[in-house]
């Protein structure tokens, strides 16, 4: 993970006092982008958005904070008992693909943070997306979106293997 010869090339400039404090700090936030292996906050899953009803409804609907679930570490809340059921049956289908972090950005190897809103519902499939006024992720994603799909998969299933998961 961290490969002294990058940092030397990153800090070759730098005086040699300054070199084993970025060595630290470069090892220390590159190991902490992959420890994260779901994108939450605080342990909230879609940033409390209902995963459910992105396959009943096709839209983004905010969860209830007195409805939830939790799954593999991960509370994710609803907006109806009837949803939390389905959730309960088969938590595996309603989940998002890759950790729920972007899917475009994860075609791209990056763990982006996602705008719940931001979505495509595919074959049972929950892909999360990043939007901005500048960027739809989720545009970008649906021109190509076999190709990107499959190259965030390969990504996701690296990540996963030098992840921490609990």
């Amino acid at each position: 993970m961290c490969c002294y010869d990058d940092i030397f090339k990153l800090t070759g400039m730098m005086s040699i006092h300054l070199k084993p404090y970025m060595v630290f700090f470069y090892c220390f936030f590159a190991f902490w982008g992959y420890a994260q292996h779901n994108n939450t906050e605080s342990g909230l899953a879609i940033k409390g958005y209902d995963p459910v009803a992105y396959h009943t409804e096709n839209t983004a609907r905010q969860g209830k904070r007195e409805i939830t679930a939790e799954h593999r570490g991960v509370t994710y809340f609803f907006s109806s008992l009837k949803n939390r059921d389905f959730f309960l049956e088969n938590p595996e289908k309603y989940v998002p693909l890759y950790g729920g972090w972007c899917a475009y950005a994860m075609s791209r190897g990056e763990k982006v943070n996602i705008k719940p809103e931001a979505f495509h519902d595919s074959d049972e499939k929950l892909f999360l997306f990043n939007k901005t006024i500048w960027v739809d992720t989720r545009e970008k994603w649906l021109k190509n979106s076999n190709e990107l799909e499959e190259n965030a998969s390969k990504n996701w299933t690296l990540i996963n293997s030098t992840a921490r998961v609990e």
